[in-house]
């Protein structure tokens, strides 16, 4: 079973995990590590997530599924793009590698047993002029059981 749902804030990611109710495996805070940006050079960073699972259920089945309002899976890289809002609340495009399959995105979903820690890059290209400075980001984490008996699509 999972963690019941809960609102993180991490400096500026805000990430909502939900899952179902008395769970041994819960998404620890997400670390969002991306620095400033600016129009004349791209920006690098990561994001970690980590999921630890106790207890009887130490060896859950589940999968980890990211969504964000205006967010999207590109299957030709696999990075999950999407819109942040930068100062004066203009959009400025990001992308999440590899996210495609690890967090969704794929028919066949990717399924993790047991407690992990993983590590995606974030990149902001370069020549996005409308936007500078911190992003800020609203990131959904959904925790959901896979039980060793579905078949998948």
């Amino acid at each position: 079973m999972l963690k019941p749902a809960k609102l993180l804030n991490v400096a500026v990611l805000a990430a909502l995990v939900s899952g179902s109710a008395g769970a041994a495996c819960q998404l620890q805070t997400p670390v969002w590590n991306v620095p400033a940006y600016r129009a004349t050079a791209q920006a690098t960073g990561t994001l970690r997530l980590t999921v630890v699972c106790e207890g009887a259920d130490a060896q859950q089945q589940y999968t980890l599924n990211l969504s964000a309002l205006g967010g999207r899976f590109d299957q030709a890289s696999g990075a999950y793009v999407l819109g942040a809002r930068g100062r004066a609340n203009s959009q400025l495009t990001m992308q999440i590698l590899g996210a495609s399959p690890a967090l969704g995105g794929t028919v066949v979903p990717t399924v993790y047993t047991g407690s992990t820690d993983q590590t995606f890059n974030v990149l902001i290209p370069a020549g996005q002029w409308q936007a500078s400075g911190a992003p800020s980001i609203n990131l959904n984490f959904d925790l959901n059981p896979f039980a060793t008996g579905n078949s998948l699509p």
